[in-house]
């Protein structure tokens, strides 16, 4: 049995931002004009969109790493509302983002901060919970697989992530706002 204890964060569904079916969030919004799929970037939309922040708030790019880049030097600096840590470095929290290799890849924390060109993904924690394995984050991303995808992410006893072999994780987007 499975023992699912969500804690949620702050969503709005699909068409509350005043603009139809388009997001405005910045994360959300740049996944919404990339995906070829308009049903699923609706459904994508509606469950990860974010009030609040704004274009300049949050550097989105279709390739992940480049705003990983980006956030990694906000944390730098201790400036900005988006800051990007090793996955380890604290326990993730609903709004943030996961970042990881696409399969196959093997960079690591260190690469991230010198480089914003290598295959990667990132997806939103939209609750973090406890089942028979463990706790865990569940997030929700868009084109995996040509799909809105949700991945548990194991979190140890601290609430930290767990590494795993396939698609090794990089780096934890915190979100400040």
């Amino acid at each position: 049995m499975m023992n699912f204890r969500p804690t949620v964060g702050t969503v709005r569904p699909v068409g509350s931002s005043g603009h139809g079916s388009r997001p405005t969030g910045p994360i959300c919004s740049g996944i919404f004009r990339a995906s070829k799929h308009r049903g699923l970037r609706r459904s994508f939309a509606g469950a990860c969109e974010r009030p609040g922040a704004t274009k300049d708030e949050f550097l989105f790019h279709p390739r992940h790493a480049v705003f990983v880049h980006w956030a990694i030097a906000n944390e730098k600096a201790g400036t900005g509302l988006f800051r990007a840590v090793r996955y380890d470095a604290a326990p993730p929290e609903v709004g943030d983002l996961v970042h990881w290799n696409q399969p196959g890849g093997t960079f690591d924390f260190p690469h991230a901060t010198t480089e914003d060109s290598y295959p990667s993904h990132s997806a939103i924690v939209v609750a973090l919970g406890q089942d028979d394995d463990g706790r865990f984050a569940m997030t929700i991303g868009g084109n995996e697989n040509d799909s809105v995808g949700r991945t548990r992410v194991r979190l140890n006893i601290a609430g930290s992530i767990v590494q795993r072999a396939n698609s090794p994780f990089i780096s934890l987007v915190r979100t400040l706002k």
